[in-house]
């Protein structure tokens, strides 16, 4: 039986000056997984039943990237700015290593993360 919506904590956090918006699921004591949203609309919202069916087995962490969702608007974009935001919510938030997967912009984030930094993705 999948977690219920009641499993789920809105965060924010400052990162390299923005207010970046992420949704938490589950046990933070399990292993975690980061979810990362594709562009356009899609935002962490858009997991929320996948996120729900995975608390039980993982701490799933879904945040909106900068210009998303929840997230501030920023100056400038780039996938390294991107990837850096990501890396340093992972810090944040104590990750060491996580589980990735990603959709669409947030797929790429996922490879880049994981061939420039592998020691911090388990798979």
């Amino acid at each position: 039986m999948p977690s219920s919506f009641e499993n789920v904590m809105d965060h924010f956090v400052s990162i390299n000056g923005l207010n970046i918006h992420y949704r938490d699921w589950g046990d933070r004591r399990l292993s975690p997984l980061m979810i990362l949203h594709g562009a356009g609309n899609s935002i962490s919202r858009t997991w929320d039943h996948v996120a729900a069916a995975l608390a039980d087995h993982f701490r799933v962490i879904v945040p909106d990237l900068r210009g998303n969702g929840e997230s501030s608007w920023a100056s400038e974009y780039s996938w390294q700015l991107l990837l850096d935001d990501v890396l340093k919510l992972m810090e944040a938030l104590g990750v060491k290593q996580t589980v990735l997967c990603g959709h669409s912009l947030g797929g790429r984030l996922a490879y880049m993360l994981s061939s420039q930094y592998p020691e911090r993705v388990s798979r």
